[in-house]
């Protein structure tokens, strides 16, 4: 075994206000020199390396690092012990080798200089995807004195907190205020490293030693949640929250993860439950409560109560730091979810007001973006316009800056706006090129075919699912010039391919494109009346619905589609009969029993309001009609029916002028 350059044990440190660093490595080659780039001025550096089988133990020895090679022992306590015993500074910072210290070892001796703490907390920055509202922050016990009797207890997600606190009891933490940037989280790692199921294997070896230790419960419900188990998740969860104490500091995470869950399963109001307790007698300061709760509500169709609070969580930006926080959950995220809420209701000034608050705090939050593209769309402001106000916003610097304000544009259906951005974006950014081409498409422009081959064949960076995209539109370019012959020669036979090849044409106004996909498979008539619907080309998609209908070919999904039509246009018994029928081809199908519902209560009113009309003088039937309409009102509140985006809002009301323009050769 590979021994430090000190004698074993404790050891007295070897000058004033000295710092090291420890590290438990297994396979870090990718992220160790970046984590030991960001310390590289600290007085010692200890590294333990549980077993690795790269090129660490090299990486961190040309960083001046001492190694301790120390066996893997299916407990993550005994490695940072390890360390402790090998100390020789006055203070330990700890880190993961796939995290760095931002602000560098300078600035924490700085706050050393002049802190009376036993320990301190720092900022631990995790981030999630590559946008910057994809961040979650918590703060952890990370920078501590060097004693002898303080050592890391726990199987995995180790502490020294309880060590310090039962040695200190007093005013013993305080708050660094200095980050850490923890890139562990992000998909390809977690992918990479198998990390969940590690995790998962050491919290069940935990819990057969203390099967209701309510830290290790929680922590295998995100582990369960990290492996696509939201149901286990939840579970498990739900057993922790009774048997944590209420002054634990990882509780007011356990609401906030446990209430996201719930979400997601489509459990609004248990949600709604569990966060309202929580809120009136603890945590009143945590925004991220006050935002899921105003999910919760918004799936229950109340509104107004789910604007208020998300006002509440824009009221307490800066207000505490000691919570877990998503990034943007008392700026962008609430003032954001208020604007969607003021457009739904048909107020667009107020709703431009909201997005732009947001989008001074986060200049290119896509939803924002979008959402005052919208309302801007609504007050009739013109497209080049817009464009031009999204560009002041964002400020981009280069080409691949203008993305979000071309994702906007697209959503809101200005493609005229995106159009008048071009030369200034001009690049062959996969993404980039996809909207501009469907924007010329659209409106009949030529010069689409050779831009998509281009982009094709310089981009040998872009995602799978652009390079897909491109193709399909190369595909729907060159069947409008050659007909059925360029669709043959295709040589796709799998549905799903055609599906997608539809739903592409019908988005670029392509329709004789569209109706030669359709015809190369059996079910491509009934894929092409979807693709018109979920398009916003609502009437056409009915025609073909109603055709359909005749011959037997329509699934769940088409029924609720034509039902949804008809219940617009207020023929209730015709819409029961296929709302029925989604049901019955797919029981589970939430959104058609809601439907199904509001037409039995619309049919009975119909017929209690001409009940009234015959018998004025029966007060009972008034007030029988009266019950009934207020429970239509309460149950279409939910969110069952299409929620179309402006483009498709748009397509919707004005498609009949359109359906057989711009169908051209490229």
């Amino acid at each position: 075994m590979e021994t430090c350059a000190f004698l074993y044990g404790w050891r007295q440190p070897m000058n004033p206000l000295s710092l090291g660093v420890h590290i438990i490595v297994r396979d870090e080659a990718e992220w160790l020199p970046q984590c030991l780039e960001s310390i590289r001025n600290a007085d010692e550096i200890i590294v333990v390396d549980t077993g690795s089988e790269d090129n660490s133990v090299s990486i961190a020895r040309s960083f001046g690092a001492a190694v301790i090679e120390d066996p893997w022992k299916e407990d993550f306590s005994h490695p940072r012990n390890k360390a402790l015993k090998h100390a020789s500074t006055d203070w330990i910072l700890v880190l993961d080798a796939d995290e760095c210290l931002l602000g560098g070892i300078d600035q924490l001796r700085a706050m050393l200089a002049s802190g009376e703490w036993e320990a301190y907390s720092l900022t631990i920055e995790n981030l999630l995807g590559s946008r910057p509202e994809e961040r979650l922050y918590h703060s952890a016990v990370r920078l501590f004195r060097s004693r002898p009797e303080y050592r890391f207890e726990g199987r995995i997600h180790e502490q020294i907190g309880s060590s310090i606190v039962r040695q200190h009891p007093g005013k013993s933490m305080g708050d660094a205020g200095i980050l850490i940037r923890h890139y562990g989280y992000l998909p390809s790692i977690l992918d990479g490293k198998k990390k969940a199921r590690r995790n998962e294997d050491l919290l069940l070896k935990a819990l057969e030693e203390n099967p209701d230790d309510p830290f290790y419960l929680y922590n295998l419900g995100i582990t369960h949640h990290q492996l696509n188990r939201p149901q286990a998740a939840t579970e498990v969860m739900a057993k922790a929250l009774p048997l944590v104490p209420v002054n634990a500091p990882y509780r007011a995470g356990l609401i906030r993860d446990l209430a996201k869950l719930l979400l997601s399963l489509g459990k609004a109001e248990q949600a709604q439950a569990v966060i309202d307790n929580e809120l009136s007698e603890r945590y009143e300061d945590y925004p991220d409560l006050h935002v899921l709760l105003g999910d919760a509500l918004l799936a229950q169709g109340w509104t107004d109560k789910a604007f208020d609070s998300y006002t509440q969580a824009a009221q307490l930006a800066g207000c505490s730091d000691r919570y877990v926080q998503e990034a943007g959950s008392s700026s962008f995220t609430p003032l954001s979810r208020m604007g969607s809420i003021a457009l739904r209701l048909g107020r667009p000034e107020e709703a431009a007001r909201l997005f732009h608050g947001a989008l001074q705090q986060h200049a290119t939050h896509q939803p924002s973006l979008s959402g005052i593209a919208e309302s801007f769309r609504q007050l009739d402001v013109s497209e080049t316009e817009i464009a031009a106000l999204l560009k002041q916003i964002v400020l981009p610097q280069q080409p691949a800056d203008y993305l979000p304000i071309f994702e906007a544009l697209n959503e809101a259906g200005a493609d005229q706006g995106i159009e008048s951005l071009w030369q200034q974006a001009m690049t062959a950014e996969s993404r980039l090129v996809i909207l501009y081409a469907s924007a010329l498409l659209r409106n009949g422009k030529s010069g689409v075919l050779p831009l998509l081959t281009a982009a094709a064949l310089l981009n040998d960076s872009t995602r799978p699912d652009e390079l897909e995209t491109i193709g399909m539109l190369l595909k729907v370019c060159r069947t409008v010039g050659s007909g059925e012959q360029s669709a043959s020669a295709a040589s796709l036979d799998d549905e799903i391919t055609f599906d997608k090849l539809i739903q592409c044409a019908v988005e670029v106004r392509a329709w004789q494109a569209a109706e030669t996909f359709a015809r190369r498979y059996e079910a491509g008539q009934l894929a092409l009346a979807k693709a018109m619907y979920r398009s916003g080309f609502v009437l056409q998609a009915a025609d073909r619905f109603l055709g359909l209908l005749e011959s037997r070919k329509l699934d769940s999904e088409a029924f609720f589609m034509l039902g949804e039509l008809l219940y617009t246009k207020n023929h209730f018994a015709e819409a029961a009969q296929q709302f029925e029928q989604a049901q019955a081809m797919q029981p589970d199908q939430r959104r058609a029993g809601i439907g199904l519902s509001l037409c039995y209560l619309q049919l009975a009113a119909r017929h209690m309001d001409e009940a009234v009309h015959l018998a004025s003088e029966q007060t009972g039937l008034r007030e029988d009609l009266g019950r009934i309409q207020a429970a239509i009102q309460l149950l279409a509140r939910l969110p069952w029916q299409t929620d179309w985006n402006g483009r498709q809002r748009r397509n919707r009301d004005g498609e009949a002028a359109h359906i057989t323009l711009h169908d051209r050769p490229q």
